[in-house]
């Protein structure tokens, strides 16, 4: 299952994915607080008046997009959300941010509505690994 977010960034569809462990590290490390009061408290416009932490979201764009492009600046990132916000994009932003949050592990598990569902075999497709009792012909 792909555990990335696409996002439309500086004129290009970039793909939003992050290494759950290490990413978590850094944003503790850089933003001083755990992933999951980040993705709560930073990114969710709605909940808190209408804003939301433009510092956090550049950081946590660089770190999910830095696997494309190893030389990634967040300078660029910070223009490219610049060019977002004058197209009122930032709010579309923060939540392709929590969705890639979610999906990755970030914040120590994943979010599982978040995920394209899986259909499971219905009973009786297939082995489903449980013995069944035979009868023994008398």
């Amino acid at each position: 299952m792909a555990r990335e977010v696409t996002v439309n960034l500086g004129g290009e569809e970039r793909r939003l994915m992050y290494d759950a462990a290490r990413a978590a590290i850094e944003i503790e490390k850089r933003l001083g607080k755990a992933p999951t009061k980040v993705h709560d408290d930073d990114l969710r416009p709605g909940v808190h008046q209408g804003a939301f932490s433009t510092v956090s979201l550049v950081f946590l764009l660089w770190l999910g997009l830095r696997h494309e492009s190893k030389g990634l600046k967040e300078e660029t990132v910070v223009d490219w959300v610049s060019a977002a916000f004058k197209e009122n994009e930032g709010r579309l932003l923060c939540g392709l941010v929590r969705d890639a949050i979610a999906l990755s592990g970030v914040c120590g598990f994943t979010f599982d509505c978040m995920a394209e569902p899986v259909e499971k075999p219905k009973e009786g497709d297939g082995d489903s690994g449980k013995a069944t009792a035979v009868k023994a012909a008398e």
